[in-house]
């Protein structure tokens, strides 16, 4: 019989730190950097061009700027961006020079996107120079369903791999729980290749063609069937090759304890006990060959 208590005693430190491998994974790929407050203006101002609102425009006007260069400048803006019917923002950049600051957005729709510099002071809020410039085609498109936070307005086919993708991410927090509580060969690599051990394939159907896509250790690219507003659709295959590797390998990298049976040996003195831990396992078959001492008393009789 095995000492139950030596083989239960857990690191739970260890335990946890394995399971926030990858949460660590997601935080560092959506870490958000410093958003100015003129940017959340900018904003503002870019909105009241396209509602027409131009009353609420021209009370972000700065003191510095002439009222009829802003209404000029507001009217160009007006030419590219007035009435769009559907439309996204993107933060793209922001730099700062003494009190100026110069926000720089991407609006777009599913066909056009347009490059938008607003220049104000990041102190009193107000903008003194906006600059509206086409940009092509739009550098992001915006998901109308398919992903994990737009279940509810996704099809049967969506909400199973949705489904299916969040098992995947169980089966690795599942996997690292596992690691953790057993010991392997290998110790540090094993956590390792689980909570990295991840790629994702996916296709691209746009109108310009299929495209074949291909990635690692990026948790955001998880199983999903994705549909654009500019008709694009977007099927990809998370696969956790590390976890999968490592139950195939379980029992190979399992490091099994050889713990001599208690009650055999508790007459044993320490280094009887010893001499019996080093010997082959053949030998630790039948504990009771082991000879005893001879009893001093025994001796002296004879």
């Amino acid at each position: 019989m095995r000492s139950k208590l030596t083989e239960k005693q857990y690191d739970w430190r260890k335990i946890a730190v394995l399971l926030l491998l990858p949460v660590l994974c997601c935080m560092l790929t959506a870490f958000d950097r410093y958003i100015p407050e003129l940017s959340y203006t900018a904003r503002d101002v870019i909105e009241a061009i396209i509602q027409e609102d131009w009353e609420t425009v021209m009370q972000f006007r700065d003191e510095t700027c002439p009222e009829e260069k802003y209404a000029d400048m507001i009217e160009q803006a007006g030419e590219h961006l007035a009435g769009l019917p559907k439309y996204r923002f993107m933060g793209l950049d922001y730099a700062a020079e003494s009190k100026v600051m110069v926000i720089t957005m991407e609006v777009y729709t599913p066909d056009h996107s347009w490059l938008v510099e607003v220049q104000g002071n990041e102190k009193t809020q107000r903008i003194s120079e906006i600059s509206v410039t086409g940009n092509g085609e739009p550098t992001r498109q915006v998901i109308v369903s398919g992903s994990l936070m737009m279940l509810g307005e996704s099809n049967s086919i969506q909400k199973m791999l949705g489904y299916f993708s969040a098992l995947e991410f169980a089966f690795i927090l599942l996997t690292l729980f596992d690691c953790g509580i057993r010991r392997v060969k290998r110790p540090v690599l094993w956590p390792v290749l689980i909570g990295l051990g991840v790629f994702s394939i996916g296709l691209l159907l746009a109108k310009s063609g299929p495209e074949f896509q291909f990635s690692i250790v990026r948790y955001s690219r998880y199983t999903a069937w994705l549909k654009y507003w500019n008709e694009t659709n977007e099927v990809r295959l998370m696969v956790p090759f590390g976890a999968i590797l490592y139950w195939i390998y379980r029992k190979k990298i399992s490091v099994k304890l050889e713990l001599p049976p208690v009650r055999e040996l508790v007459d044993l003195d320490y280094e009887q006990y010893m001499s019996y831990s080093r010997k082959p396992a053949k030998d630790k078959a039948n504990p009771q060959s082991v000879q005893k001492p001879a009893d001093p008393k025994n001796e002296q009789g004879r």
